[in-house]
């Protein structure tokens, strides 16, 4: 009898929470952040290793990641994205100190190599191998020349706005992507299996996702070693422009004229404009709205996305899997390959 009730209230609890509304699109496209994913995994606490010793947390922690944000948004079409070469070429021509801190000498899993070197060694290795997997798997890689993977996410995006029943979902922790978001588009956050929607930026930030931008501008990003302007900081910037937790797109120039006309006597209103210029070279940066490619790079994402597609190669995969002697890094390898059944 207590079994019954548990029963009809777990019933009536599933049919009163309906799944969030950008989990019932028909089309649901996700996009990977594939070396913010891979990067996290390679440095991540929990290490892994194969049978004969060799650290291969890269490698598996990506493929998890991968899986894990397969059970949660049940996408039609993945599309594992990497940033191409001299693709921050541009931004750095803009601003040189762009990614400068990215060259990082320190050793990253201190116990386990004995020199950066061969930490590096391991990192590149695992991520030519990782290709190999990923080249099994039913997904659409799409690396370009001159090109970001922000750039190829942006041209994307753009390109699926108008689809009907579409969904498009970027995995990353970057913050950059939250300008994106919108009723059509939702960054995930992987480690905490957070969707980030409008309100969440809106609850956190008091920002809304179409003035992301221009906020980060100001803010700056620590990541990319892009300072902003001293003394604004995500508390400060939505205090001295409230209009920018509105959906309505807030130009610079909106904000210059409600610096000049101070509505409180802020000194930093006065160092804004003083700093014009530099809030103008990070907004280029930063701006995933209208990205700086060429018509052609344009074409071939679109092209590549519309048209390109690996074949679901389970038994190559497996092999892979036994010549590298990974085993129980990924457990029950069988059964979780098939949460790639129904990738189209």
């Amino acid at each position: 009898m207590k079994n019954n009730r548990l029963l009809s209230l777990f019933n009536k609890i599933d049919t009163e929470t309906p799944l969030p509304s950008h989990l019932v699109a028909k089309n649901r496209i996700l996009i990977v952040d594939s070396m913010n994913t891979y990067l996290r995994a390679f440095a991540s606490p929990g290490n892994k290793y194969n049978v004969v010793g060799h650290h291969v947390s890269g490698l598996t922690g990506f493929l998890q990641s991968i899986g894990s944000a397969i059970k949660e948004i049940r996408p039609t079409k993945i599309i594992i994205a990497w940033d191409g070469e001299k693709g921050s070429q541009s931004r750095k021509y803009l601003c040189r100190d762009y990614k400068a801190n990215r060259d990082n000498t320190s050793i990253i899993k201190k116990g386990i190599f004995e020199s950066k070197s061969e930490e590096n060694e391991s990192k590149q290795g695992q991520l030519l191998r990782l290709v190999d997997y990923l080249n099994c798997l039913p997904v659409t890689m799409i690396v370009k020349p001159n090109l970001e993977m922000d750039d190829i996410a942006a041209i994307l995006v753009q390109h699926l706005q108008d689809k009907p029943d579409t969904h498009t979902y970027i995995m990353s922790t970057d913050q950059d992507f939250y300008q994106l978001v919108n009723d059509n588009v939702t960054v995930y956050k992987p480690k905490d299996k957070l969707f980030v929607t409008e309100q969440v930026v809106l609850a956190k930030y008091s920002i809304h996702p179409v003035n992301f931008s221009v906020f980060k501008s100001m803010n700056g990003d620590s990541s990319d070693n892009l300072s902003g302007i001293s003394g604004l900081g995500e508390k400060t910037i939505p205090k001295l422009f409230p209009a920018l937790s509105t959906p309505r797109k807030v130009t610079l120039q909106e904000i210059y004229k409600t610096c000049q006309d101070k509505p409180s006597k802020s000194v930093l209103y006065d160092r804004i404009l003083f700093c014009k210029s530099t809030l103008e070279t990070m907004f280029k940066i930063m701006d995933l709205h209208n990205v700086n490619v060429s018509d052609s790079d344009r074409e071939e994402v679109i092209n590549e996305f519309e048209n390109k597609i690996n074949l679901f190669d389970k038994k190559t995969f497996l092999s892979l899997h036994s010549e590298d002697k990974l085993y129980d890094t990924i457990p029950n390898i069988g059964k979780w390959l098939t949460i790639f059944d129904n990738i189209k």
